[in-house]
């Protein structure tokens, strides 16, 4: 009888255990980064649900949103969750390409800054979601993904400075704006929590170079 060659996988060698390592924190990440989308849009939609409608006078010291404010708000929001819900349908296939990250979060900042053009502009107080998307970027452990990211997020808050400014760039319709101090301590805010962030990154690739120096392996990141 021909003898039948069965061949065993051996062990990982140190850098493709690292590599392995790396990418199940970056898919972690990123399922964990998309749960935090999902409740992110919910709450956020059902605080302008509650807005828009009012029940019990809950909102009533606000000014009602109009009802085409809505339908665009609940379209992007639809648009928000069915991208959210389709990364979830990749994750769970373990679908996980490296672009993946870049492609959301860049979505991420394109809608939420659409949602800003069309309600509230600088004004509105979801100008603080561009810091929330920072944080969920973190949770990739990427450096060049938090750097790409929160020069992204500047630059989503910089062209809200530029429609509010000259608002013939959307056709002539005003958007809230705020004092030029108020602009420059928000645009240092967002770029300072991307480096603050980066940081931490760096503080968990430096925990896993040292221990790697001290089994002699060599640890090579994204930085």
């Amino acid at each position: 009888m021909a003898e039948q060659n069965s061949r065993v996988p051996g062990p990982l060698s140190d850098d493709d255990a690292w590599y392995v390592a790396l990418r199940w924190q970056q898919y972690d990440g990123e399922y964990r980064a998309n749960c935090l989308r999902i409740l992110s849009i919910g709450s956020f939609y059902l605080v302008h649900l509650l807005q828009y409608y009012q029940p019990l006078g809950f909102f009533a010291e606000a000014e009602k949103p109009s009802p085409v404010f809505h339908t665009a708000v609940t379209m992007l929001a639809a648009a928000w969750l069915f991208m959210a819900l389709a990364v979830e349908l990749l994750l769970r296939r373990q679908i996980f390409p490296k672009w993946i990250a870049y492609v959301t979060t860049g979505a991420d900042l394109l809608l939420l800054t659409c949602v800003l053009v069309l309600g509230g502009g600088q004004q509105s107080p979801l100008v603080l979601a561009y810091v929330l998307i920072l944080i969920m970027c973190s949770l990739r452990v990427s450096l060049r993904l938090i750097r790409t990211a929160t020069l992204a997020a500047m630059f989503g808050y910089l062209y809200l400075m530029a429609i509010g400014k000259w608002p013939d760039l959307i056709g002539g319709r005003s958007i809230g704006v705020v004092p030029r101090y108020a602009q420059v301590m928000t645009l240092l805010g967002i770029g300072i929590s991307g480096i603050m962030l980066g940081q931490l990154i760096r503080r968990f690739h430096g925990m896993a170079r040292y221990y790697a120096g001290r089994r002699g392996v060599e640890v090579a990141t994204d930085a």
